[in-house]
């Protein structure tokens, strides 16, 4: 590999530079800018996306500024679709997961019936109680002490 022009001097080896290690510097830089603070003890974060998939991270690293209203979360994830982590994130939906929730249940109810074989599988049970759901609203107590 030549350095210069016509005549110059051949390098002896092509020096290959890796830049892993200097995209994570130049976060960790980005983020000292940004002033943030860890959040300590976070055992979970779940992201619940419009393609009815969860994103899910465990033992994320999580950072906050509230000046610049900005949180990171960091970390390795799995997403996965709604129905497969229902029983874990359960206690975290909101009403349009609800909504998406019972959507499925008559989707999933409305192939059961077109279905040629029945098969008794006690499944039936558990999308009556789907849509049987409520979606309890948690009200602000106002205190005037």
């Amino acid at each position: 590999v030549r350095t210069g022009g016509k005549g110059s001097v051949r390098r002896k080896k092509k020096v290959i530079r890796k830049s892993s290690n200097s995209d994570n510097l130049k976060m960790e830089q980005t983020l000292k800018k940004l002033n943030v603070r860890p959040i300590p003890d976070m055992d979970e974060a779940n992201f619940f996306m419009s393609d009815k998939t969860v994103m899910r991270f465990l033992k994320p690293k999580v950072q906050h500024n509230m000046n610049a209203n900005t949180i990171i979360v960091q970390g390795d994830h799995e997403r996965k679709p709604l129905k497969d982590v229902l029983s874990q994130v359960y206690d975290q939906l909101g009403k349009d997961q609800i909504g998406d929730l019972k959507d499925m249940a008559k989707m999933f109810q409305g192939q059961q019936t077109t279905s040629t074989t029945t098969t008794t599988t006690g499944g039936e049970e558990d999308l009556e109680d789907l849509e049987n759901i409520e979606i309890p609203v948690e009200e602000e107590s106002k205190t005037e002490e």
